[in-house]
């Protein structure tokens, strides 16, 4: 819900200048459609940090902050002489002698640094380190994963001096040598010899551990609740551990016609929140009426350009404004540290996961003679020795996945409302990777715990929300993006040629009509698994991103760029720029 940027000078008596930068930034980072509560500025061991939209469920202590929740009760999380908390946090703590960053063990909340001779910024938004630094360098390395995933890609940020902390790790400044130590936990998968019983039995004890340790006010949250496995295990365990659940409130949003399709999301979640009596509230996602304009740009402004999925915010945030609105504190999230896909090969693990390069798609094939840096995997994302090709699968959607993908995805969410990530808890992660593969593959041993323990309510086979791709391919969308990728407005950091090239291939199609499935589309799940691998070893023709999407990513990019150079004052901000 709030943003955090915690601010440290080698000479302290330098620390009063850099408020200009943090009011900059409370002007230009949260969203425009709420009115955010003041920014909070507070100086304290030498330091000063500054909490934007600041919310009761905050914690703060002697100069050290907590956004996110622990679990259980931890009354030493502030000291950098106690280990850190579980929980789904981004935790800043310091003293006299040094100021320690720290990101869980899932690094579901992004913690993004900069260091320099004299100062060290670290923050939940990478706009506001650049507000403060007053000046801004494009990381070129990010433009070729944005054109071919819609993200930052790996470790990435849109300042090449910005640094991502990882999963499960901190980063410790000395302020006496002005020098960072780094400790990150490794992560690997080292399954345990026992029986599947015993896997079973330890593994539910972990889940049981994790929501008993749950320490929020039931009235002041909500679950967002499908009608998959993951939503309806947090329903399970609430349950289970004796949760008063008519306090809590479930939602669901997506497509109004959604709500009565049966087997969709919405429909199943409805049974769900009926069987256990809870309050269910179902929002709907549908288009909003405002420009489509003004849709993109509140977007990209509050996931700062990190990731492209837009589909399920075409409402305009309508739904979570009006959770902060209505002063929900925040909800509790499924995401899971279980991979459900299949383990094919190593490229095809990486699309899987969402590190495909451009010169896996025929139409980005060439992207180096528009002028685009060399894309390369870093060598720790690689297949390593030894390693089973489902330990490498797992290990990309803990090394990559939820540190990149999901946690952009929160991002968007955390303008307005908290997240807790329980299933992503140090505990359920650290004895996930104690499972062997046949037990962590499809999810197949959660599965079944949750199965014991779910009322016998038929699982959803479709989601609730629109395809992205379908909305960028309205005739307002279309023109929106012509217009806008070939105006003079924006810096060139892409070449007019692949402007060109993008804007020449844009379509627009009829987004209400029905689509029927082709005959390969419907015989493709009938198809055996050592038929897809023969197909994965012996190649296929290339695949194409839609160009609508690409569009999309370009523009994503193009504007951050803009932002950033305003957030850095070093470009005047459009005049009808209201954020």
């Amino acid at each position: 819900m709030s943003k955090l940027v915690y601010v440290c000078y080698k000479n302290p008596e330098q620390l009063s200048s850099i408020k200009s930068g943090i009011n900059n930034a409370s002007k230009r980072i949260l969203p425009d459609n709420i009115t955010p509560n003041k920014t909070r500025i507070v100086e304290a061991n030498g330091l000063i940090y500054a909490i934007f939209n600041p919310v009761a469920s905050i914690t703060e202590q002697n100069g050290c902050v907590l956004l996110g929740g622990i679990l259980g009760s931890d009354n030493t999380w502030w000291s950098l002489q106690e280990p850190v908390p579980d929980g789904s946090y981004a935790l800043f703590r310091s003293n006299n002698d040094s100021v320690e960053i720290a990101s869980d063990a899932a690094g579901s909340r992004s913690i993004w640094y900069y260091k320099d001779q004299d100062i060290f910024i670290a923050s939940t938004s990478q706009r506001a380190i650049i507000s403060i630094i007053g000046n801004f360098q494009l990381n070129r390395a990010v433009l070729p994963w944005i054109l071919s995933t819609g993200s930052l890609g790996p470790s990435n940020s849109w300042d090449s001096r910005i640094k991502l902390l990882p999963p499960d790790s901190s980063a410790i400044l000395n302020r006496s040598s002005w020098v960072i130590t780094g400790k990150s936990v490794k992560i690997e998968f080292k399954p345990i010899n026992q029986s599947d019983k015993a896997h079973e039995s330890s593994l539910m004890k972990s889940l049981l551990y994790t929501f008993q340790g749950l320490n929020i006010d039931f009235g002041k949250w909500v679950l967002p609740l499908s009608g998959g496995y993951d939503s309806r295990g947090i329903l399970c365990f609430l349950h289970k551990i004796g949760a008063n659940l008519n306090k809590l409130t479930a939602i669901t949003w997506g497509l109004n016609k959604s709500l009565t399709e049966v087997g969709n999301d919405a429909f199943v979640a409805k049974k769900l929140a009926d069987h256990h009596k809870m309050p269910h509230r179902f929002y709907s996602t549908d288009l909003s009426t405002e420009p489509i304009g003004n849709i993109f740009d509140r977007f990209i402004v509050a996931g700062e350009g990190r990731i492209d999925h837009i589909g399920g915010y075409l409402d305009g945030f309508k739904i979570w404004k009006i959770l902060f609105e209505e002063k929900i504190q925040g909800i509790i999230r499924g995401d899971v540290s279980f991979s459900e896909k299949p383990a094919i090969s190593y490229d095809n693990i990486r699309a899987l996961q969402g590190m495909s390069l451009c010169e896996e798609y025929s139409n980005l094939e060439k992207y180096i003679s528009f002028g685009l840096p060399k894309q390369q995997i870093p060598p720790h994302l690689t297949q390593q020795n030894g390693e089973s090709i489902t330990e490498v699968r797992d290990r990309l959607y803990h090394q990559f996945r939820i540190p990149t993908i999901l946690a952009a995805l929160n991002d968007l969410k955390l303008s307005y409302v908290e997240i807790l990530n329980p299933l992503l808890s140090r505990e359920i992660i650290y004895k996930t990777r104690q499972l062997p593969d046949s037990l962590r593959s499809g999810k197949v041993l959660f599965k079944k715990i949750v199965s014991s323990l779910s009322p016998d309510i038929e699982y959803a086979t479709e989601g609730a929300n629109a395809e992205k791709k379908g909305m960028l391919q309205s005739l307002e969308a279309v023109n929106f993006l012509k217009t806008e990728l070939t105006s003079k407005n924006y810096d060139s950091i892409f070449s007019d040629d692949f402007i060109k090239h993008i804007v020449s291939n844009l379509k627009v199609v009829d987004t209400t009509a029905k689509k029927k499935k082709s005959l390969k589309q419907r015989l493709v799940k009938y198809i055996p698994i050592w038929m897809i691998k023969n197909r994965a070893r012996l190649g296929v023709p290339k695949s194409t991103i839609d160009f609508n999407v690409l569009a999309f990513r370009v523009y994503m990019a193009m504007k951050m760029n803009q932002f950033l150079l305003e957030d850095a004052n070093e470009l005047k901000p459009e005049a009808n720029y209201s954020v």
